[in-house]
């Protein structure tokens, strides 16, 4: 939605490339932060390789890999569950990203830019317990892990039985329960999948992480939705 993106062919070999648009900075993406993040999970087979890059000009060329476009039902089974934590746990585990991801400092720099157009009116009443829900999950950003944080269905993709994720734009070193609670948002997980993730994510159901998931998710959803005013001004 963000980027300009082209399937570009060079002596039969196809390849991806991704050239910001114009509200990239505006958005507070910053293109150092999705090369880096890109390549270390090119390298650790989670994502299309990174095969060139022109800082400069900010362009981006990877592997391309070709796949169907999914929708979210197709990640509610126990199997494509069990694939994502997969994936998602080998994300976790890779080395730190280039810098770390606040959904909070995206939250306030898109309601900063939409004050002066005049913020959406559903805002007022509920800014105070954006700010005490902020306070509250900044107490678990002590262990923060590599993590993608827009789990968007349009940026994963399916091959079979192995997942690649894609648009490192958001990525960054984060709360693990923020990804899991992003996730959830974006698939539309009932309870008992939410039950599934969680399990399959920690071993074991604990009330706590299913609550901090929770409160992740509303975080996500409020972000990205301020997001999405911010793109259509």
């Amino acid at each position: 939605i963000t980027n300009n993106n082209f399937k570009v062919i060079v002596d039969g070999e196809a390849f991806f490339l991704s050239i910001p648009g114009t509200d990239s900075k505006l958005l507070n993406i910053d293109f150092t932060n999705k090369y880096y993040n890109n390549k270390i999970c090119g390298d650790i087979g989670i994502s299309p390789k990174v095969v060139h890059c022109i800082k400069a000009e900010e362009l981006l060329v990877t592997e391309f890999i070709t796949s169907k476009n999914p929708v979210s039902k197709s990640f509610h089974g126990s199997e494509k569950i069990s694939v994502l934590v997969k994936m998602i746990k080998t994300l976790h585990g890779a080395k730190p990203f280039y810098r770390n991801f606040n959904m909070f400092t995206y939250i306030y720099h898109y309601m900063n830019i939409l004050k002066k157009e005049g913020l959406p009116k559903l805002l007022f009443p509920i800014s105070n317990r954006i700010d005490n829900l902020g306070q509250k999950l900044a107490l678990y950003r002590r262990h923060l892990v590599p993590c993608h944080n827009d789990f968007v269905v349009g940026n994963i993709i399916d091959n079979q039985n192995q997942m690649f994720l894609v648009d490192f734009d958001y990525s960054g070193n984060n709360d693990p329960c923020f990804e899991l609670g992003n996730l959830i948002v974006e698939m539309n997980y009932n309870h008992n999948q939410v039950n599934e993730l969680v399990k399959r994510y920690y071993g074991e159901i604990q009330e706590n992480i299913i609550s901090r998931v929770y409160l992740q998710g509303i975080a996500s959803d409020i972000g990205w939705s301020l997001w999405g005013y911010v793109q259509a001004k």
